[in-house]
Parts: C-alpha cells; structure tokens; sequence
C-alpha cells in the first residue's frame, strides 16, 4: 500500500499499515450502520402519512358523521400539520444519518460527525449505542490521523476504501 505520505511502512501520522487497515474497517462497519440506521428513521417517518390522511379526511368531512364542521376542520388541519412536521422531521434525520455514514466511510468531515453522534446520543435505545460508539471511534487518535491525512490529500486513499 502506497501513498504519498508513507515512509518505511508507517505514515507520517505513526499509524501502522495494520492499524490503518483496522480503523478503516472500523470506520465502514461505523459508515453501514449509520446508513441503515437512516434509511430506517426515513421509513418510519412515512408513518405519519397516517395523521395526514385522518387530518385531511377530518377537513373534508369523510371520517365520520361527527366529523362536520368548523371545529374538525381545524382539527383535521392540526393533524396534517402535526403529520407533515413529523415527516419531514424523520427525513431530514435519516438524511443527516446517512450522510454521516458516507462521510464516516471517506473518513471526511469529522466535526460533523462528532455533532451528529451527539445528537445520536438523545436517540434511544439504537442512537445511545450507536452514539458513544461513534464518538470513542471518532475521539482515538489513530482515526483522527487518518482524518487529517484524508483532509491533506485532499480526497481519500483508494487502499482506505479497499
């Protein structure tokens, strides 16, 4: 394995071949699991299609012979609402996880990745796990090598990604 900063089978960050290889792996398995992770927050958001569909049907008058009015109008409007913020809430955690596993498995953007295991950290029980995980991979100092050296060379080492 070649690259640019190597001398004598160790890069200048004092990370061994055998060290990179294993942090690599680290930050792939890290990498999948946020990736999962998101597209399962993404997909349960779609749940609360539900809330806008009772909510819209509540506004039209078609949920039920009591569901006439301006009073279920406005509670039918509430739920459309509440359902539509639900969603997008969902969707933009599942991208923000996602995007986070790309960028754990290109060892880019590390500050980023340390606010999003933070945040990881109020989701319980998969985020609690996932988060202090993420964090003790992302606060060793051989990751933060690999890190740096993937920010000096401006684009992550082929053999990293192998």
């Amino acid at each position: 394995m070649s690259s640019a900063f190597e001398v004598d089978g160790m890069m200048d960050s004092g990370i061994t071949d055998a060290r990179r290889a294993q942090v690599s792996q680290q930050g792939k398995i890290l990498g999948i699991v946020h990736i999962v992770l998101g597209v399962l927050t993404a997909l349960f958001g779609l749940i609360f299609l539900i809330y806008v569909g009772m909510g819209a049907m509540m506004m039209t008058g078609n949920f039920g012979p009591s569901s006439s009015g301006p009073d279920a109008a406005i509670f039918g409007g509430v739920f459309v609402a509440i359902g539509l913020f639900a969603i997008l809430f969902c969707l933009g955690i599942g991208a923000l996880q996602i995007y986070a596993g790309m960028s754990f498995m290109r060892f880019k953007n590390h500050t980023f990745l340390i606010v999003v295991q933070v945040l990881n950290l109020l989701n319980q029980p998969l985020g609690l796990i996932l988060g202090v995980f993420g964090l003790l991979f992302l606060l060793n100092a051989d990751a933060k090598a690999m890190f740096d050296e993937v920010k000096r060379a401006g684009h992550p080492d082929p053999d990293l990604l192998a």
